[in-house]
Order: C-alpha cells, then structure tokens, then sequence
C-alpha cells in the first residue's frame, strides 16, 4: 500500500513538474533583440536610400536607409513593435510584421537582428 502511494505521488510531481519545465523552457529560448534591421530595395532589386522606417507602436523611434538601403532602428528594451512603418516624405509605402506567430504555437520574428531581410517596393 505505501508502496502505492509513493507511486502516485511521484505521478503527481512529474505531472507538476514537466508543465513548468516547458514554460521556463520557452522562456529562456527567446533571446534578446536589441534592434531592428534589413534592406528595402525596388522590384528591380536597386537599393532605395532615404526611406523612413519607424516603430508603429512608436513613430518617434525612426531612421533613414543609407545608400545600400539598410537600415538599423534600435528597439527600447523589453518591447517589440508588431510593425515596422516605411515612408518617403508624407506617403506610408509599406508595413512590416515584425512578429508572425503559426497556429499560436511557434513565434517569428522578421527584420531584427541578425536576419538581414529584404523588403522589396513597387516604387517609380
């Protein structure tokens, strides 16, 4: 019978404790971004400089692409925009998601550091 109860609560340990492995797991996977990145190009895959990319969340945190048509937006801590706006003078041009999720389960994350993406505008 004791033998049986140490059974059973093990079970119940182990069904506590897998659960909260999991979500420290997926807490510590995530690292941090510390800015966001990439090039913006025409469709005939010409570098576009001058462009504005701000944080749709906050349009005071903006920067121009150089000449290759990079740019780089330092993003305040522990915050992520879901968009990242592209203007030319007082035209919104495009909007990039920034954070994708598929079915809920498993979240991307586009134009941050590291990736190096491309956004590619019908721009005269």
């Amino acid at each position: 019978m004791q033998n049986v109860m140490i059974n059973f609560k093990m079970r119940i340990m182990l069904f506590l404790a897998l659960p909260l492995c999991f979500i420290l797991w997926n807490c510590t996977v995530h690292r941090e971004v510390n800015y966001y990145e990439g090039y913006i190009f025409n469709q005939q895959k010409q570098a576009i400089s001058n462009i504005m990319v701000y944080e749709g969340d906050r349009p005071e945190n903006k920067v121009f692409t150089d000449q290759s048509g990079y740019f780089q937006l330092k993003k305040p801590i522990n915050v992520i925009s879901n968009f990242l706006m592209v203007k030319k003078d007082t035209l919104i041009l495009d909007s990039i998601q920034v954070v994708r999720t598929s079915a809920g389960e498993q979240v991307n994350y586009a134009f941050v550091e590291g990736r190096q993406d491309t956004l590619f505008l019908k721009i005269e």
